[in-house]
């Protein structure tokens, strides 16, 4: 490290590693020598679930706060501020024409009253009609589309997305500004003044007293509802020449909950009757993520094939759902059942094939891993089985 340049180095997840370090001074290069010498280290293991590996394996981040050299001093990212100021540049000079935007902003909310519906439907139609592509080329991997660019293809990454949603919004005339933030994939917030803090841009828009955060890389989640990769994160919001500061709000499980409601009658060796899902928050981006990536040219054609698990036994008919395009209420979805053969008599006793998903059967936890396991998301789940059975004889 030459000692015209002020730097810091934090040693992360060293404890109990058994790592040793050498400091030396080099007179000819003016410069400290760092020497990190570490044996017996186990191998990285890759398991599912697992939180990100700035949680698990020794690393080193290196600060770069300023220099001194014969060209004169610099500062880099000596705090929080510093690194705001080169973000804020970087977005600033990104050559938005919002004009360009606005005549797509107007049309979307044309027929909506209250602000909070206009501001649902920018972001419910960003979520529907922008497509997601991670993009990390060089500064592009810090600086941000143009919004009319973005709308023109109709795709761009996290940064593209939030700029266009920010550019609709402020067109029309509300406050929305660009966020940066770091996702629970990441172990740091921003006391760490490090490029490393974050790998994420957002919308945030205020409205009133309180200010809503829109990702519009989360395809299927409702307005006001966060994902778990982001909630409780820190998040450092556009604020002119100082930055705000702040966190994404956190929520329970009640946010997603899956309610599958079952009214069946015994017919024969068969189950017949009517089902009822009932569908919130991940609860529901999960299920409209799987049903579209079900290659079929009917959306109900998938839903069928997603809620049947491909069985060919579990029939339905007769299926109604909510409307599929608005995840800002909750997912309903009712059909007319018939689960042939899912009756065993044997003399006097019958067994039922209650629940021919299963969901629990991959549930378990292997109790050999190496690493904590991370649940995707804190879910409410419920199902209401076959309430009142009647035999019915043929």
């Amino acid at each position: 490290m030459p000692r015209w340049m002020k730097t810091e180095i934090r040693e992360m997840n060293f404890e109990g590693r058994g790592i040793k370090v050498d400091k030396t001074f080099d007179s000819k290069r003016d410069a400290d020598i760092y020497t990190y010498i570490a044996t017996g280290l186990e191998p990285v293991k890759s398991e599912s679930g697992a939180p990100g590996p700035s949680y698990l394996y020794p690393h080193l981040l290196v600060f770069s706060h300023s220099a001194q050299s014969p060209e004169g001093a610099a500062t880099y990212f000596g705090n929080l501020q510093n690194l705001y100021a080169w973000y804020y540049r970087l977005v600033s000079e990104v050559a938005n024409d919002r004009n360009a935007v606005k005549s797509t902003a107007t049309a979307i909310v044309k027929d909506k009253v209250s602000d909070l519906d206009k501001i649902k439907a920018i972001y419910t139609w960003m979520q529907e009609n922008i497509r997601y592509i991670a993009f990390e080329n060089g500064i592009a991997g810090f600086k941000p589309a143009t919004a009319q660019d973005v709308l023109a293809k109709k795709y761009g990454d996290c940064k593209g997305m939030a700029n266009l949603t920010r550019e609709m919004l402020a067109s029309l005339g509300y406050d929305a500004r660009l966020c940066w933030i770091g996702t629970r994939h990441i172990a740091y917030d921003y006391s760490l003044p490090t490029l490393a803090v974050d790998n994420h841009m957002i919308c945030a828009v205020n409205l009133g007293e309180k200010t809503y955060f829109l990702d519009a890389t989360e395809t299927y989640i409702g307005f006001d509802q966060y994902a778990e990769r982001i909630q409780g994160r820190q998040v450092l919001i556009e604020n002119g020449d100082k930055y705000l500061l702040s966190r994404i709000p956190e929520r329970t499980f009640e946010q997603n909950k899956q309610v599958e409601k079952r009214a069946l009658r015994i017919d024969g060796n068969h189950l017949t009757g009517k089902s009822s899902h009932q569908m919130t928050g991940e609860c529901t981006e999960h299920v409209l993520s799987s049903v579209h990536q079900i290659r079929k040219t009917k959306l109900d054609e998938a839903l069928q094939q997603y809620l049947s698990k491909e069985n060919s036994q579990y029939r339905i008919a007769n299926m109604r759902t909510s409307d599929l395009h608005d995840w800002n209420t909750n997912l309903v979805i009712d059909y007319d059942l018939t689960h042939n053969d899912a009756v065993s008599a044997f003399g006097d006793e019958i067994y039922i094939e209650l629940d021919f998903r299963k969901e629990m059967d991959y549930a378990d936890i292997d109790s050999s891993r190496t690493h904590d396991l991370w649940l995707p998301y804190k879910r409410a789940w419920c199902r209401k089985r076959c309430s009142t059975f009647r035999r019915v004889s043929k």
